[in-house]
């Protein structure tokens, strides 16, 4: 085992580990590849990711290791866009602990599951999965999406012996994913997206009539506020789409900003908006 402070080929490189503790995700985008890599061969302190950008011609134009600064990465490689940031902000908690992931089921989902006859459900924005493998042990059906590949990367490892779909995905395109489900489980998904009538387009086309969508989010200060967080505007665009609230459990979440559990039941008759 190398000192903890040294460096794997992982962590100099980027390329040539050998290590069975080393990850990788590549992706791309536009012109680019991305190569994300971690590697747990430092036993004693936290992997890092390395965030390595080629070209079209294959030459590397940008690299950083640890935690990512966005305004650096947009002024390294000025075509990111902000979105783009954001995804790869998100890679990089899943190679820590992201405060998100509990590793525990809710109560709300809980006291669903035990009033419920299990059929098929699709967790929007599953991470790491804790929810995907509580439903299927109930006996649903489950369709788990993220579109963190990282996420899916650590979520496929865990259920070896249990029978689930897991991809990356995108909730406001749901490429090759059909209904039709009888729960939409978004545990701080839809909250954070800015296509929200894209997302509620998809939700309406995968779920079935009468099918629930139990959603959690927590709300801007202000409607006008930009990023994360629902506002009322956002919950009239969920009515028009024909969805009709069956129950609301307000709070606050970890960082007190109001927050709240939905529930929602798609109308019988409702026709899917293109």
């Amino acid at each position: 085992m190398m000192p903890p402070d040294s460096a794997c080929d992982c962590t100099r490189s980027g390329l040539n580990c050998q290590s069975e503790n080393c990850h990788i995700t590549e992706v791309t985008w536009k012109n680019f590849t991305i190569i994300i890599r971690s590697c747990g061969f430092q036993s004693a302190s936290p992997w890092r990711p390395t965030y390595i950008f080629f070209d079209a011609k294959g030459n590397e134009v940008w690299r950083a290791i640890g935690e990512i600064d966005p305004q650096k990465v947009r002024d390294s490689v000025k075509t990111f866009s902000m979105g783009f940031i954001r995804w790869l902000s998100f890679n990089f908690w899943y190679f820590q602990n992201p405060p998100w992931d509990s590793g525990i089921s809710p109560p709300e989902l809980l006291d669903f599951i035990a009033n419920q006859p299990a059929g098929r459900a699709i967790d929007i924005g599953c991470g790491t999965g804790t929810n995907v493998i509580t439903l299927a042990q109930n006996g649903w059906r489950v369709t788990g999406i993220d579109f963190v590949p990282r996420a899916i990367q650590i979520a496929k490892r865990k259920f070896k012996n249990i029978s689930v779909e897991l991809q990356v995905n995108d909730a406001t395109k749901l490429k090759g994913i059909n209904g039709p489900f009888d729960l939409a489980l978004d545990m701080g998904c839809f909250h954070g997206i800015d296509k929200k009538a894209d997302y509620l387009s998809q939700l309406s086309r995968v779920l079935a009539p009468g099918g629930h969508w139990l959603m959690y989010g927590f709300f801007k200060s202000d409607s006008q506020q930009s990023g994360s967080g629902l506002a009322a505007p956002d919950l009239d665009l969920i009515s028009s789409f024909g969805f009709r609230l069956v129950s609301r459990k307000d709070g606050v979440d970890k960082r007190e900003r109001p927050s709240a559990w939905f529930l929602y039941r798609k109308g019988l008759d409702t026709a899917v908006v293109e």
